[in-house]
């Protein structure tokens, strides 16, 4: 069946395993009480990935938890070191990345990435208390945007929507 039918029938989402939802109960199908009938649709409702990037761990927390209820699958990091390789396993379609890292500026990380044929189009949005250090070096790291602390999580769940689509 395509999706189209799909949508007028469903009852329930079920079985989402690495943000793939893999079966969809169908009510005309399944005339048993405790009988599913599963239609294999994988990669149709791929959740959107995003990397958070920020060395202070209640940031790491709300922002997880912000971005999981707007539906997205959330992986997080608290140093700059660890970006490439959770790229290459997780491979993000957005990435939230803190200017001030603890030993590395974000920038520096950012423009790395920019400038990688392989990441170069992963946006990048740029997140600092400090609205100081939105500065000629931040826009040179070719970040496509900047979040300044504390943020409006509604705000933060808008422009990361508006990026990631």
């Amino acid at each position: 069946r395509n999706l189209n039918t799909l949508k007028n029938n469903l009852i329930i989402i079920t079985l989402v395993i690495d943000g793939i939802i893999l079966g969809i109960k169908h009510p005309k199908q399944s005339k048993k009480r405790n009988s599913i009938i599963f239609y294999n649709v994988p990669g149709i409702f791929k959740m959107k990935k995003v990397l958070v990037v920020d060395d202070n761990e209640d940031i790491l927390n709300v922002i997880s938890i912000v971005l999981d209820m707007e539906g997205f699958e959330v992986k997080c990091c608290d140093n700059g070191h660890c970006v490439s390789d959770i790229i290459t396993t997780f491979s993000p379609d957005l990435i939230l990345l803190d200017i001030m890292l603890g030993d590395m500026d974000g920038r520096d990380v950012c423009q790395s990435l920019k400038n990688n044929p392989k990441t170069e189009h992963i946006p990048v949005i740029m997140i600092s208390a400090s609205h100081s250090l939105y500065d000629n070096k931040t826009e040179s790291c070719l970040a496509d945007d900047f979040i300044s602390k504390p943020f409006d999580i509604d705000y933060l769940a808008k422009k990361v929507s508006q990026h990631i689509n």
